[in-house]
C-alpha cells in the first residue's frame, strides 16, 4: 500500500509538500522519548497498562459509535500497538515536566493546586459527558465513565496526575 502512495508523487516536482511533516515530526519526538531514561522495569508494566487501556478504549469508543476507521474494525488491531508507544511517551514527558516545574511548584500554595486539579478534572469530565452523550444507552459508556471518575478521585499524587493529564492531552493532540 506505501508503494502505491509513493507512486503518486512526482519525484521531479516539489515532492516535499506530499510529506505529512507532522506525524514524520511527532514520530522522530516519540522515538526519542521512548528511549530517554528508558528502565525495563517500569517501562513493561506502562506497556502493558497502555495495551489493555488502549483495546478499552478503542473497543469501547468503536462499539458505542462514537468514531469509526476506515477499516471497519470494531477495534482495529492495528492501531493497538500506539497505546503502549503513546503511554510509553507521555510516562517520559510527564517525568520530565515534574522535574521542570517541581521548584515552581513548590512555591504555589497546596490549595491553588488543588484547585487547578479539580477544575481542569471537572472541565474534561464535563466535556467528556457532552461528548459521550449520545451512547448514554450503552454499558461501555458506564464502564469508562466509572473508570475515569475513578481515576480522577483517587490520585495518589494530584501533581503528577495533572502533569500526565497535560502530557497525554498535547501529545494526543499533534
Amino acid at each position: 500500500m506505501q508503494v502505491l502512495y509513493l507512486a503518486y508523487i512526482d519525484w521531479n516536482g516539489p515532492w516535499w509538500l506530499y510529506i505529512d511533516w507532522l506525524l514524520l515530526g511527532v514520530f522522530l519526538f516519540m522515538s526519542i522519548t521512548i528511549v530517554a531514561r528508558a528502565n525495563l522495569k517500569t517501562d513493561v508494566l506502562i506497556v502493558f497498562v497502555g495495551i489493555c487501556g488502549g483495546l478499552a478504549i478503542e473497543s469501547w469508543g468503536t462499539q458505542t459509535n462514537l468514531w469509526h476507521y476506515y477499516t471497519a474494525e470494531r477495534p482495529p488491531l492495528w492501531i493497538i500497538p500506539a497505546w503502549p508507544i503513546a503511554s510509553l511517551s507521555i510516562d517520559r514527558i510527564s517525568r520530565f515536566l515534574n522535574q521542570l516545574f517541581e521548584l515552581t511548584i513548590q512555591r504555589i500554595q497546596i490549595l491553588v493546586g488543588k484547585l487547578f486539579y479539580w477544575l481542569t478534572f471537572a472541565s474534561f469530565l464535563t466535556l467528556m459527558l457532552v461528548f459521550v452523550s449520545p451512547t448514554f444507552d450503552k454499558s461501555y459508556t458506564w464502564l469508562a465513565l466509572t473508570l475515569c471518575i475513578l481515576l480522577i478521585v483517587t490520585p495518589n499524587d494530584q501533581r503528577f496526575a495533572l502533569l500526565t493529564f497535560i502530557s497525554g492531552a498535547g501529545l494526543g493532540y499533534f
